[in-house]
């Protein structure tokens, strides 16, 4: 991160220019523990040209522009790699805690044998017939 001053120095911009292009969202940047503005070179290179000598050689200016977008870049994917841990975490742990809830809210014991009545032995016609005749002789 460079500062606001220098972004504006290194882009041939003013300092309200560069603020308004990061209010807009075309430049990446944020206030610094001073309040000051700091400005992300790769998301301002990206933006703007740079200006003036930056070094001596051409050749130079082209890797610096390129080192600072490499570095925006590997700052991204740190960030990414980080909130990728992070919900991978989360998920972890609401699949130990589904599982927990689902244990509590289903019934695990076995269940038990219906109660049976002993069975008695079906009379037939015949017997039933046959009881009756007994009683009335």
């Amino acid at each position: 991160m460079i500062p606001l001053s220098e972004a504006a120095d290194r882009t041939g911009k003013s300092k309200q220019a560069i603020r308004k292009a990061v209010a807009s969202g075309k430049v990446r940047g944020e206030r610094d523990a001073h309040g000051q503005w700091q400005v992300d070179p790769a998301s301002l290179f990206s933006v703007y040209q740079p200006v003036g000598p930056i070094s001596a050689n051409p050749a130079n200016q082209v890797d610096g522009v390129k080192d600072a977008k490499i570095e925006g870049l590997q700052r991204q994917v740190a960030m990414l790699e980080s909130e990728r841990d992070d919900l991978r975490r989360r998920l972890d742990n609401e699949g130990e805690e589904r599982r927990k809830l689902t244990a509590i809210l289903t019934d695990q014991r076995k269940p038990e044998p219906p109660a049976t009545l002993p069975e008695q032995p079906k009379e037939g016609r015949f017997s039933r017939v046959w009881s009756i005749l007994q009683r009335k002789g």
